[in-house]
């Protein structure tokens, strides 16, 4: 792989001096927690997938809005579930 070496160098370079932090393997964690002991929530239907036969018969992706649409690249208001608001 002669022509990524410098590149994959660089980049192992620049990670392995880049700050670390455990915040993302803690909410991982957590999430894996709640999924074992069984809270778990429905996927709101707004966020389920709308690209397939008999989406719209199901209503899934109905009212989704892409934030991308939107200035700035967002929109506004909440795009997670309700039952998950508040939580790190």
């Amino acid at each position: 792989m002669p022509e990524c070496q410098l590149t994959l160098g660089q980049a192992a370079i620049y990670m392995a001096m880049a700050p670390k932090s455990n915040a993302s393997a803690k909410a991982i964690w957590e999430a894996m927690k709640d999924v074992r002991e069984g809270r778990t929530i429905p996927v709101p239907k707004h966020l389920r997938d709308g690209h397939y036969a008999g989406a719209s018969r199901l209503e899934h992706g109905k009212g989704y809005q892409y934030p991308h649409d939107h200035g700035g690249g967002r929109k506004n208001g909440r795009m997670g579930c309700p039952g998950l608001l508040g939580r790190r």
